[in-house]
């Protein structure tokens, strides 16, 4: 029999490729074509390196969610200048041993950014899904530069990432090529950052954020978003990846479809 395996992640748990390689053993002695599929989660690097067949897989040092480093990967096609990062690899729940939303950042997303556009990406597609982390891009946007002020101008930590002392931004010191590249978001997820169907309420809780909490973070994270001079909580997009998705409207990132991007 002829059999095509195509099956997307399984949250936190399995990858697409680790998903599909498990049907593969189970199914052996049959004709069988694995296709790694992502809407923009975990996987989603192996599934567009497996339909992009001029690019190539960088891997470099960053810092994860708690701090600690590790080797990650991100795709680069060279014709285009098209780098392709993946939340997941830097700041995903399966890299996690056990869940703090009030702690992990995003910094390590940024990091690979930072790297992608040292080798000259003109074009940066961000993968969202899977995250550990509910920190609204801040530790994104630390790596490039953005600085986050408490009430009295002293530099914020970036782990933990302490939102709820956020006063002002200093957007002085982002990377200069930061302004000169096309931004793109991949995810199947349209919610907010804020309200019941923003990021607190419908993904605060797989990441480890108690029921009895949820209000008091989502009115955090409003905090934080009002200290933005241009206010994109309500874009579609903006509550995807514990809030990753806001940070990078603010850079202004056009929305794209997550499966569409690894299929297409």
């Amino acid at each position: 029999m002829r059999i095509v395996v195509a099956m997307d992640s399984f949250k936190g748990s399995l990858s697409s490729m680790e998903a599909n390689q498990a049907v593969l053993r189970a199914l052996e002695g049959h004709e069988v074509t694995v296709i790694p599929i992502s809407d923009g989660g975990e996987g989603f690097l192996d599934a567009w390196i497996t339909t992009h067949t001029e690019g190539t897989l960088i891997e470099e040092n960053v810092v994860c969610l708690d701090g600690l480093q590790r080797i990650a990967r991100f795709g680069f096609e060279p014709s285009t200048r098209h780098a392709v990062i993946e939340v997941a690899e830097t700041a995903g729940l399966t890299l996690l041993s056990h869940v703090d939303p009030w702690r992990y950042s995003s910094v390590g997303v940024g990091q690979q950014i930072v790297q992608a556009l040292e080798r000259g990406a003109k074009i940066i597609t961000v993968g969202l899904g899977g995250s550990g982390t509910m920190d609204g891009g801040k530790g994104l946007l630390e790596a490039l530069g953005v600085r986050f002020l408490d009430a009295n101008g002293a530099v914020l930590s970036t782990i933990p990432h302490r939102l709820e002392e956020v006063a002002s931004i200093d957007w002085s010191g982002l990377h200069p090529r930061a302004r000169e590249v096309v931004w793109r978001m991949s995810s199947d997820v349209q919610n907010p950052l804020i309200g019941e169907s923003g990021a607190a309420y419908v993904f605060g809780p797989q990441k480890g954020l108690a029921a009895d909490v949820v209000k008091r973070y989502d009115r955090l994270l409003n905090h934080y978003a009002n200290c933005f001079e241009v206010d994109r909580r309500a874009l579609p997009g903006a509550g995807a990846a514990g809030g990753i998705g806001f940070a990078l409207l603010q850079l202004g990132a056009i929305y794209v479809s997550g499966i569409e991007e690894v299929v297409s």
